[in-house]
């Protein structure tokens, strides 16, 4: 079934006879994974600098069900973020941001809030002059919460115990659990609505809150796992 629909783009690998697969969070069926074919062909689809983690294309597909591979039909650019390829910081974060997400979904799950979400915060972060701060922690923090998996922080002076996603009076007994200092930082984190986190934080708490989120969604999330990605961009906040 030939189906129109909008994509940003996770990650691309080649595949024999000169094609591309590529995976894709999509507006109509989720994260899917597409295949296009002529890649560096004169007739090309998908043009090689569409290929960008985080570029968002409008696509017609033959999408069929029970199938694994999707083929691209039409192309055209939707969205080209141009500070995201020319500025080293900010294509580092979109290699880190499209990997969390692709490790994040399931495949043929629709999730329309999910994908408006990752829109409006890549449309913003592309304007963006800022390319560091707690954007990527801001991002982390609301995928939780548009995932439907946000834990139950509370303020003032309580322990956030990590497996059972609440705030908790007493110190929990295993060892996935965050101190009332930092699980402060995470109530504010969690409930701001502006990405661009006025509030100073240091190196040391803004590791450790990367830590604590990416903890958390590999509790919540089993195949979420340690994203490559994450050496690249620690040593970034360093």
């Amino acid at each position: 079934m030939y189906t129109k629909v909008r994509a940003i783009l996770l990650s691309s690998v080649a595949a024999s006879g000169g094609a591309v697969i590529i995976t894709s969070l999509t507006d109509v069926y989720g994260k899917i994974s597409l295949i296009t074919k002529g890649i560096h062909s004169k007739k090309a689809l998908v043009k090689p600098a569409y290929l960008m983690p985080l570029n968002i294309l409008d696509l017609q597909i033959d999408f069929r069900q029970n199938k694994d591979l999707h083929y691209i039909r039409e192309a055209k650019p939707f969205l080209i973020p141009s500070s995201l390829e020319a500025q080293p910081v900010k294509r580092a974060i979109s290699f880190f941001v499209a990997e969390v997400l692709q490790r994040s979904l399931h495949e043929h799950q629709p999730l329309p809030a999910v994908f408006e979400f990752v829109l409006r915060w890549i449309e913003a972060f592309d304007e963006s002059e800022h390319s560091t701060g707690l954007i990527v922690h801001w991002l982390l923090a609301h995928l939780i919460k548009v995932l439907g998996i946000e834990p139950n922080l509370l303020p003032g002076n309580h322990w956030l115990d990590l497996v059972e996603g609440k705030s908790v009076a007493e110190e929990p007994y295993h060892p996935h659990k965050v101190k009332p200092e930092l699980a402060t930082q995470l109530y504010l984190l969690f409930n701001k609505t502006n990405m661009y986190n006025p509030d100073s934080v240091g190196k040391t708490t803004k590791a450790e809150l990367l830590d604590v989120l990416l903890l958390y969604l590999r509790l919540h999330i089993p195949e979420f796992g340690t994203p490559k990605t994450l050496s690249v961009l620690k040593e970034l906040f360093e």
